[in-house]
């Protein structure tokens, strides 16, 4: 089966603008709130310890999982492409970052319904799977450096180990067998069955390639998230344990899901981090320093990159428009 096809949008810098410099415009204040209205001095006296180099690097890594991100968007859903592709993963990263409760989430749904042709119920289904996808290749991930590391109690590496099966059981299996239950469902003579399941139809028709490329970009962008935190830790605290860090890591992105972040994204996040590393015998307050510095890496990434696909999507508007008057 074929991935959802939509229909081919042009670069128009006008078209649909308004939407997108509001919630631009939004995410931008929701950073200036949580700057002027947050603890500036405890965050310039941590920031103090933290080298420019570390927060460049981390910036340049979450640039990295944001592109894959894109990848990945692109593989679900056929139509977004180029600038408004990038454009449209960086500014729903950005929100989602930035906006308490995370509602920014809301951006992604709302970002696909104006620009293709999947209703916005559609789109939130393409949401849900992605965040599920993320957290069953979070979980693996850390199932996996639990294994590897060692250090750990033999009845966690016994729960690590079935973990890890019903993870990999998950991937292998669960897309054929939502295939299966969707398309029965939509044979059902229950019209609010039918209903309820189009929401899962650009889900459901991922053709299994596309379904390796959705696969293989999650776990690239899980991955060198959690090489931003040991980069972190390597140059804030070195005593910290690999397991340690990548166990936070784990618990900080997923913590970071629930809607109880503050402004920024900054709060329950990292003081999960700092809980966890606290908990293998290692400095809190540490901790918590290298979770706001890569909270900090993800906020200058996805701004700098949203800044920087604007301007070239208006430099090419100009220049078209230049050609078209000669």
């Amino acid at each position: 089966m074929t991935p959802v096809t939509v229909s081919r949008l042009k670069y128009d810098i006008s078209r649909g603008k308004w939407h997108v410099f509001i919630l631009t415009v939004i995410t931008m204040v929701s950073l200036l709130a949580a700057l002027i209205f947050g603890d500036v001095e405890s965050y310039k006296s941590g920031m103090k310890a933290v080298d420019l180099s570390l927060v460049l690097k981390i910036t340049g890594l979450v640039f990295f999982c944001n592109l894959c991100r894109a990848l990945r968007l692109r593989a679900i859903v056929d139509g977004l492409r180029g600038l408004e592709l990038l454009q449209s993963t960086f500014l729903h990263q950005l929100a989602a970052q930035s906006l308490p409760a995370k509602a920014g989430e809301a951006v992604l749904p709302l970002l696909l319904a104006n620009r293709t042709s999947l209703t916005f119920m559609q789109s939130v289904g393409v949401l849900i799977f992605i965040r599920g996808l993320d957290v069953i290749v979070l979980l693996l991930l850390c199932t996996l450096a639990i294994l590897v590391g060692g250090g750990t109690s033999s009845s966690v590496l016994i729960g690590a180990k079935l973990g890890l099966v019903a993870l990999c059981g998950a991937i292998a299996i669960g897309l054929p067998m939502a295939r299966r239950v969707h398309a029965y469902g939509m044979g059902s003579s229950v019209s609010m069955v039918r209903s309820v399941l189009r929401v899962a139809e650009p889900v459901a028709n991922i053709s299994l390639g596309r379904y390796a490329v959705v696969l293989a970009t999650s776990c690239a962008l899980w991955v060198v998230n959690l090489l931003a935190f040991v980069v972190a830790f390597n140059v804030l605290d070195k005593s910290a344990t690999f397991v340690s860090v990548l166990v936070g890591a784990t618990a900080s992105n997923l913590v970071s899901a629930l809607p109880v972040q503050g402004l920024g994204g900054f709060g329950p996040s990292q003081l999960s981090l700092a809980g966890v590393i606290q908990y293998y015998g290692h400095d809190f307050e540490t901790a918590l320093l290298a979770g706001m510095v890569v909270q900090l890496g993800a906020l200058l990434s996805s701004a700098a990159g949203l800044l920087a696909f604007f301007a070239v999507q208006g430099s090419m508007c100009i220049y078209k428009r230049g050609k078209g008057d000669a």
